[in-house]
């Protein structure tokens, strides 16, 4: 996926996050959340590179959300992309006339090789990073 894409990605999901806040969907002090996501320290377990199937991945995982394709520079080999996300947002607080929300995101990208899992990246915005 191109960065044009995902910044066009991004841009929709923003004015559905913010179409769904201020039209009233989330009502204050509830959860709101895209549906379960799996634990990604699962997939190295449950899945082996160049073994597992496609199958095998919809199982654990479910449908993917969206699909693409990708070459990596280190690798630059065709490979499939399966994407998937999960979204959680709590603690949704309106006060003078700003909505203040707290918001989870998770995104995972599952690699292909020739129909065969070869990988996956995950993306998360919980937990601290700190740079040496």
């Amino acid at each position: 996926m191109c960065r044009k894409q995902w910044f066009i990605l991004l841009g929709l999901f923003l004015i559905f996050l913010v179409s769904f806040i201020t039209g009233g969907y989330a009502q204050e002090g509830k959860k709101v959340t895209t549906g379960a996501f799996v634990k990604v320290n699962h997939l190295d377990t449950d899945l082996q590179k160049g073994v597992s199937t496609k199958m095998d991945v919809q199982r654990m995982l479910g449908a993917p959300n969206g699909m693409g394709g990708a070459s990596l520079p280190t690798d630059p080999k065709q490979r499939e992309v399966w994407y998937y996300e999960n979204i959680e947002m709590r603690d949704i607080k309106r006060e003078e006339g700003v909505i203040k929300v707290n918001m989870r995101q998770q995104v995972l990208l599952v690699f292909f090789e020739k129909g065969v899992y070869d990988g996956y990246m995950w993306f998360t915005n919980v937990g601290k990073v700190e740079a040496r």
